[in-house]
């Protein structure tokens, strides 16, 4: 079962339940992946690069690689073309918002904290 507070979501595909997360740990893997290190603008830019498909899949890939350590890129391309682009783009952004969420703004003068994003429905 997938953890919303830790970035994870629930993704039906290849005929079972996997879990997607794209956690620091994980986005670190994937900048070196792209020899993107040091280059923080063009890796976060990557992100919405939807005309290149070898990025796409190597962002699912470690996505899923998490939970399923198994994965392949072969894999990730099936579950890309099963579940579809539009959809694992939404997949994403929603593991990014529970991985890194914003800071709810300070309560009558107190440091801000981390805010868990939003519940789930």
């Amino acid at each position: 079962m997938a953890n919303h507070l830790k970035g994870e979501v629930e993704v039906e595909a290849l005929g079972k339940t996997l879990v997607f997360r794209l956690g620091i740990n994980e986005m670190l893997e994937l900048q070196s992946a792209l020899g993107l290190v040091d280059k923080d603008e063009e890796f976060l830019a990557s992100f919405d690069n939807f005309r290149n498909f070898a990025i796409i899949r190597k962002i699912a890939l470690f996505g899923f690689k998490k939970h399923q350590p198994e994965m392949t890129e072969a894999e990730a391309g099936d579950i890309l073309t099963e579940v579809g682009l539009e959809s694992m783009a939404r997949i994403r952004k929603e593991a990014l918002r529970w991985a890194l969420p914003d800071q709810e703004p300070p309560k009558e003068g107190g440091k801000p904290r981390p805010s868990a994003g939003p519940t789930p429905s």
